[in-house]
């Protein structure tokens, strides 16, 4: 079955957090929030695949989607409500500073989402 990302409504659902809030911004409102979730899910899914080669994100079991969501869904909560900088860049736009590249390294992928992907995808060898 082909993968499916969450959507904005998931999230508000699980974190009570509207995304239009957080990322809307102009005319493009809905394709940047689209956007930001296909790269938080391709960010989740190039985790997984450094530690399983041979996982396909589009042969996934309804459950296992479910845990690659909500490891998704954990990482963008992470991203917008504790990180004041730009994962993808380091660049910090309250303090105009950049954070260390080794900083960046060691929390692109955020605990909980860390936890979710180790104890249902990655230890259970699923792929």
């Amino acid at each position: 079955m082909a993968f499916t990302n969450f959507t904005k409504e998931d999230f508000r659902n699980r974190y009570n957090i509207d995304l239009d809030e957080y990322l809307a911004d102009g005319d493009d409102s809905e394709s940047k929030i689209e956007s930001r979730i296909n790269l938080t899910v391709e960010k989740i899914e190039e985790y997984i695949v450094a530690r399983m080669p041979g996982f396909d994100i589009d042969n996934l079991t309804e459950n296992q989607e479910k845990y690659v969501n909500r490891a998704a869904m954990q990482q963008l909560y992470y991203e917008i409500s504790e990180a004041d900088y730009s994962v993808m860049s380091g660049y910090n736009a309250l303090t105009g500073s950049v954070v260390d590249p080794s900083i960046i390294d060691r929390i692109v992928i955020c605990r909980d989402a860390k936890r979710t992907l180790a104890n249902h995808i990655i230890s259970s060898g699923w792929y």
